[in-house]
């Protein structure tokens, strides 16, 4: 460990609440609730539309990898995108093909788009889960153990509570297996990229796990599509042998809209699909259209150059906080440079 002022300084306080295994972070007399996290969002785009307005859109510095682009392709246009079905018929042929290409699967599975990619994990767990079942949730072990076993993103949590239904953390196959052995589960789920990639093996045993039980295997990975697969060199989920996976179009080198695409088996998607009626949580056909367009200008070389860019910009950033923050800080090139949320605390506090 560095020894470093702010350390010195900062070692003997820590924060008195413990962190919450959905947030990720501990909440306090600020951050109370949804409610507040809320309100916070909206102070936070207040600064970045002043921001906006004060320096232009040079003053805004992008380092999440994130984008909300709503372009829509060329094709779009017409009397015939003007008609609410036809037009997502029409987009929805173009979107199986691509959406194949990118994640995965053949004649067997099939494609629904969804408004967010949170909108598409309540959806596939309300249709899929069964009331008073357990569900797994298999995450990348958290850096410090004695914290937090494990974190995924917490749509997945809150959308089994709202099936009824119990999440249980796991963070190794054997763990899986033996709660998987106490019966009961209805549905494997997995973020593979979150705080951290799963390494390849665990996600491998995952899948052949629900398939020999006969357990429908959900894959969120937002970013993971192109984290693992790109910075990773692992396989699709799909090639794995998951039964759905999900991915966000607009990150980590899609350029596309704040939306959801999952792919998965014939079987289950009709299910999904009903839910998303009820719901409402279907993308519309400008949106599907804009997903188009964003894996139309995918490239595999395109994501290589992403992520070279990505690493490039990082590095700078993780040598000049190293001497500040000491081992606190960490970084790999395709993941960006990352302190605790329990570290942040302590050095403010």
């Amino acid at each position: 460990m560095m020894a470093t002022t702010l350390e010195r300084g900062a070692r003997t306080l820590r924060y008195p609440n413990d962190i919450d295994p959905v947030l990720g972070y501990a909440p306090g007399r600020i951050l109370t609730d949804d409610l507040m996290d809320y309100r916070s969002e909206q102070v936070a785009e207040a600064v970045l539309l002043h921001r906006y307005r004060t320096h232009g859109l040079a003053g805004i510095h992008n380092v999440m990898m994130l984008v909300d682009n709503c372009r829509v392709p060329d094709y779009f246009k017409g009397a015939e995108y003007e008609e609410r079905y036809l037009s997502q018929k029409l987009s929805e042929e173009r979107l199986d093909r691509l959406a194949k290409v990118h994640l995965g699967g053949d004649e067997s599975f099939r494609t629904l788009a969804f408004n967010r990619t949170t909108a598409a994990n309540l959806t596939v767990i309300l249709a899929l889960v069964r009331k008073g079942s357990v569900v797994p949730y298999l995450v990348v072990p958290y850096r410090k153990p004695g914290v937090l076993k494990g974190h995924g993103h917490p749509s997945i949590p809150r959308a089994v509570e709202l099936a009824q239904a119990e999440t249980r953390i796991v963070t190794t196959a054997p763990e899986l297996r033996a709660l998987v052995d106490a019966g009961n589960v209805s549905l494997i789920t997995i973020c593979a990229s979150y705080r951290g990639i799963l390494d390849v093996e665990t996600l491998k045993t995952a899948c052949e796990l629900g398939r020999a039980r006969g357990i429908p295997v959900f894959v969120d990975d937002a970013s993971g599509a192109r984290l693992r697969t790109i910075g990773e060199r692992q396989p699709t989920a799909i090639e794995l042998g998951a039964d759905l996976v999900v991915t966000s179009t607009e990150k980590y080198g899609l350029t596309g809209p704040r939306a959801g695409l999952v792919v998965g088996k014939k079987t289950l998607m009709e299910r999904i699909g009903a839910k998303s009626a009820v719901l409402g949580t279907e993308a519309r056909p400008s949106v599907v259209a804009s997903i188009v367009r964003c894996l139309e200008e995918f490239t595999h070389e395109g994501g290589q150059a992403v992520y070279a860019e990505w690493e490039r910009r990082h590095q700078e950033l993780y040598e000049v906080a190293v001497p500040v923050f000491g081992d606190r800080v960490f970084w790999k090139g395709y993941g960006g440079v990352s302190i605790m949320v329990e570290d942040i605390m302590e050095l403010a506090m």
